[in-house]
């Protein structure tokens, strides 16, 4: 499927989605609930956080100021905060759950378009996920997360559980983690930064293709523990970000080995709003959803991890010793976000006498047209030096894209994807030109 023959598809859900263009917005999921807000107040569109979401969610899903006057939905008290004043010698610290099930769903239905091969060229793919979200706070200093998946023909996923004990030292720089989790060395997010159905090239890649369980990716949630934290910057604006995470390193219910990972990240912020919000009130706080996407900011990073994972089992067992550390880039001006990152891998298969190198980058720039349409565009670029002994070529590609938000929780995605072909492919091998729409509802 040529680019020029998906054009005319790009036009068409456009219209449609001018057509519904929405004329308010509804408050559903769980933290719009609570709050009594628009999902738009956090969101740029779903999932991608704006610069307020980044404050909300790492102040344990709180708001940065004044959180307690803006709870719509107050918490059932687990005892008197007396209580308080017993702990810790005659009493438990009184805690607090939700009033109501703090439960939230999505669904996704996706039609599939594939270019020239032996396979169908449209398939639809209905619901292609349902997943249940359950989040929220238990009082003051612990917040929660989980998420399981559900698609047709498989298992149902736990994709993420976790507790975080918040502002540990009364400041949100110092946090903890503990469950299941992406982790903190992930460049970009896919929970709640990604607009595409596509992942990453810098998330996904592996540089040792091995079928072995325990293969590392970004992509992969980790299960362990992580410290992590966000400071606003002493002008009120921007600020650093870091964490560093000890993690199994695969993405299976056990590890391959009683080695850990360890995983890491830090950033800081120039200018835009505060990454923890702002330090001292300079204006009454509110959850206006105007502009919300608008935070003239840079954002530099560097992010890594270390570990190792058995490769085979028996007398041939061996092992590959890997490292991968990377650069990202985040610049937001007025309308237009323009990001991406950097990652350098290195492989040691210890037994083999083999060592080789991998590196990934990408770039994306998404523009916000009205509130409710972000096109974008990215281009990735893979490089393995060998996989099984044998040279592989760069694989280069081009993901188009376009989001409409057709209320506040409805979002129409149209999504293109396009290699750069490579002469040094198999013809076996060489990735097919597709295409994607997906209607991702949130309630």
């Amino acid at each position: 499927m040529s680019i020029g023959a998906i054009k005319p598809l790009f036009t068409i859900l456009g219209f449609i989605g001018f057509l519904l263009m929405p004329s308010r917005s509804e408050a559903i999921p769980t933290f719009a609930r609570r709050y009594h807000t628009s999902c738009t107040t956090c969101h740029m569109t779903v999932p991608k956080l704006n610069h307020f979401g980044i404050a909300f969610r790492n102040n344990g899903y709180r708001m940065p100021q004044n959180d307690a006057s803006l709870v719509k939905q107050p918490d059932v008290a687990l005892g008197s905060p007396a209580w308080k004043k017993q702990w810790p010698k005659n009493g438990v610290w009184p805690g607090a759950i939700a009033d109501r099930a703090p439960v939230s769903f999505r669904l996704l239905l996706d039609t599939n378009i594939f270019g020239s091969g032996p396979q169908p060229h449209l398939i639809f793919d209905m619901p292609h996920e349902f997943a249940l979200y359950a989040g929220g706070t238990l009082g003051s200093g612990i917040s929660y997360f989980g998420e399981v998946e559900f698609k047709e023909s498989a298992t149902p996923i736990l994709s993420q559980a976790y507790i975080n004990f918040d502002h540990l030292a009364k400041t949100p720089l110092l946090n903890l983690r503990i469950g299941r989790f992406e982790p903190i060395a992930t460049p970009f997010s896919r929970f709640y930064r990604r607009l595409t159905s596509s992942d990453y090239n810098v998330s996904e890649y592996l540089a040792f293709s091995d079928p072995s369980p325990g293969s590392f990716r970004f992509t992969s949630r980790q299960q362990g523990i992580e410290l992590y934290g966000a400071r606003t910057g002493p002008d009120n604006r921007g600020g650093l970000e870091w964490g560093v995470g000890v993690v199994n390193g695969s993405d299976s219910s056990r590890d391959t080995n009683t080695h850990k990972d360890i995983e890491w990240s830090a950033s800081y912020k120039f200018f835009g709003y505060g990454v923890a919000g702002p330090i001292r009130q300079e204006k009454e706080e509110d959850t206006k959803t105007g502009d919300n996407f608008v935070d003239d900011s840079i954002k530099v990073g560097v992010f890594g991890v270390s570990g190792r994972r058995g490769i085979g089992t028996g007398p041939t067992a061996t092992e590959d010793r890997y490292n991968r550390v990377g650069v990202k880039l985040d610049i937001f001006i007025k309308r237009l976000n323009v990001y991406g990152a950097y990652v350098r891998g290195k492989d040691r298969i210890v037994g083999a006498n083999r060592e080789f190198d991998s590196s990934a980058w990408f770039t994306e720039a998404d523009y916000v047209l009205t509130p409710w349409i972000i096109p974008l565009i990215r281009y990735e670029k893979t490089d393995v030096t060998e996989i099984a002994g044998r040279p592989q070529p760069q694989e280069r590609r081009v993901v188009p894209a376009v989001n409409l938000a057709i209320r506040a929780n409805v979002r129409l995605l149209v999504e293109g994807r396009f290699f750069v072909r490579d002469a040094n492919f198999p013809s076996s091998l060489r990735p097919r030109n597709d295409g994607r729409i997906r209607l991702d509802f949130l309630f």
